[in-house]
């Protein structure tokens, strides 16, 4: 009996919260709970709307024709076909569904050969996709492998390469057999990361040959192992030895010296063709000496 007399009382209470007592607080409230379902409707009329909108729209991002609708620039090493795989574009397939952004970090993470993946959408179903290779300056990680053919061990030696930016990678480009070697006593870097220490120092020198078109120290044998200096061996089989604190150091104000040094080294060795073979050895910023095989030295 108690609930059933508190009932009036919560009423009167919630017409008298809308406006007042008695009718016309009845009346305010009725216009107030149509008008809540009128903004109520209104909206979930909206939603409805706009989910049908969306629905319209991701019909219109399915591709249907994979070959016209998607373009792919393909490399040497990396096919249209491996980068439609990459991305599941196959006919059927819906753009809008697709996360390219994500698949694009993916890739970059464990195809260390791709330097840049670029992905162009134009709407609603048409896309493009670009792929920049690293190109391979010099090769690193020396591994030897040996396997059994007919009874006989059967060494073989494969190498990973490394671009301009010190990025280590795998390529199977068969002119990589002649690109300047790195040696070190331990892999200077994994797959996918980048040269360190020593070996980039080395790739320094070989960045400086090339750039300033010096031939007779271009396309050498580096080795890294020793702790003291770093000992080139050129194409001639003469040698250059340069003590790291030489290459160590990567500040801007270092490098013209490393240059000049490298150039000056070139001009000798051309100027001494016919003399014996020997070592250029660079001890410190701007000067060299050279210790012919038998004997003798000059600077």
């Amino acid at each position: 009996m108690r609930a059933n007399k508190r009932r009036p009382r919560r009423l009167h209470a919630a017409l008298k919260a809308v406006g007042g007592d008695g009718a016309d607080g009845a009346r305010r409230a009725i216009k107030f709970v149509v008008a809540f379902t009128v903004v109520g409707a209104a909206l979930w009329g909206t939603w409805i709307g706009v989910c049908k909108l969306r629905d319209l729209w991701i019909e219109q991002c399915v591709v249907t024709d994979v070959k016209s609708q998607v373009s792919v620039s393909a490399t040497a090493h990396i096919s249209e076909d491996i980068v439609r795989e990459w991305f599941g574009l196959t006919n059927g397939c819906n753009l809008a569904l697709i996360d390219f952004g994500a698949i694009r970090k993916r890739v970059l993470k464990d195809y260390p050969i791709v330097k840049d993946l670029s992905v162009t959408r134009h709407l609603p179903n048409r896309l493009e996709v670009a792929l920049l290779e690293r190109e391979p300056v010099a090769r690193v990680n020396l591994k030897r492998t040996t396997v059994k053919r007919n009874g006989r061990d059967i060494a073989f030696a494969t190498w990973d390469v490394v671009d301009i930016d010190g990025v280590v990678f795998d390529s199977s480009k068969k002119d990589t057999q002649t690109l300047p070697v790195i040696i070190d006593s331990s892999p200077s870097a994994p797959r996918g990361g980048r040269l360190e220490g020593h070996a980039l120092s080395a790739l320094r020198f070989i960045e400086i040959a090339n750039r300033e078109n010096l031939p007779y120290l271009q396309n050498p044998e580096i080795s890294i192992s020793n702790a003291v200096n770093m000992m080139v061996t050129l194409r001639n089989y003469s040698h250059v030895q340069i003590q790291w604190r030489m290459l160590d150091d990567p500040s801007d104000p270092a490098q013209p010296t490393l240059t000049k040094t490298l150039v000056e080294i070139n001009k000798a060795i051309n100027e001494n063709l016919n003399a014996e073979r020997g070592t250029y050895i660079v001890v410190e910023p701007g000067r060299f000496s050279h210790l012919p095989n038998e004997g003798g030295s000059f600077q």
